[in-house]
């Protein structure tokens, strides 16, 4: 899931890393790879498959940071034996360089709330604790989207509005199945709406709605529901698997005006 602290689990990483003085790859731009070893770190382009590619072993370790301006590593990188770490969305666009290889995927948690208000002590401006506790709690770890609303007095109403405009059918219906198969392609919609998080264990995820007060403005758009779409959205969450919760109380209401003895 984007924006819920992935970066900063490759940064943890890294500084393990550095502290045990272990060589380290890391790109999160572009054509650009920082390298970081017992003498220094070093900057460097790399635009096509580099030379000393050739000379990398189990020793060292890429970190990938995937986002907007640079998606997935470059193919060539699936040829050498240096270990691969990647944070991305859980989306085909971010892991098809994986296809056919020998990997093992582990579903992240968003932050904690602590973790939350001490990441935005990193931000450029400063930030109104009180307010990143309240979007927090009411509308999930988004953590850019936090930091952007919280710093505007309307931030929070406008952040209301985007949300109720994203909660259409058809688009809602198409966030729930892409994300009970764990591939969130719809960001613009699933940063606001949607999360998908780990499981009981690691491996495993599940996903719902991002927060309860979420949960509920979903709820307060579907309630008035004249054409009983409801019925059939009801449906779709109450048949993917990590989304069957989430059926038992969002349409709890109209499945009780719908089914006999409210059942």
């Amino acid at each position: 899931m984007i924006l819920i602290g992935k970066s900063m689990s490759l940064y943890i990483i890294l500084a393990q890393r550095l502290m045990a003085q272990k060589p380290t790859f890391l790109q999160n731009k572009l054509d650009v790879v920082v390298f970081f070893c017992s003498t220094g770190v070093f900057e460097t382009r790399v635009t096509q498959e580099p030379d000393w590619a050739m000379r990398l072993t189990e020793e060292e370790l890429f970190l990938f940071d995937s986002n907007k301006e640079v998606v997935q590593p470059a193919h060539f990188w699936r040829r050498y034996l240096i270990p691969i770490v990647m944070a991305a969305s859980p989306n085909s666009e971010c892991t098809e360089w994986a296809q056919n290889m020998a990997v093992t995927k582990w579903y992240m948690r968003p932050m904690l709330l602590k973790e939350f208000l001490i990441a935005a002590q990193f931000q450029s401006a400063k930030m109104n604790e009180t307010a990143l506790e309240h979007f927090y709690t009411k509308y999930g770890p988004n953590a850019r989207r936090a930091y952007h609303r919280c710093n505007d007095p309307d931030g929070l109403d406008a952040h209301v509005q985007d949300v109720r405009s994203k909660l259409h059918g058809e688009t809602l219906r198409s966030v729930i199945t892409e994300y009970s198969a764990a591939d969130g392609n719809h960001d613009s919609v699933s940063h606001s709406v949607m999360l998908i998080t780990a499981g009981p264990m690691r491996s495993s995820f599940r996903s719902g709605f991002i927060s309860h007060d979420v949960f509920q403005l979903a709820r307060e758009k579907y309630k008035s529901d004249k054409d009983q779409k409801i019925i059939h959205l009801f449906l779709l969450l109450n048949s993917q698997r990590t989304t069957r919760a989430s059926a038992g109380y969002i349409f709890e209401d109209s499945m009780h005006r719908i089914l006999k003895k409210g059942a």
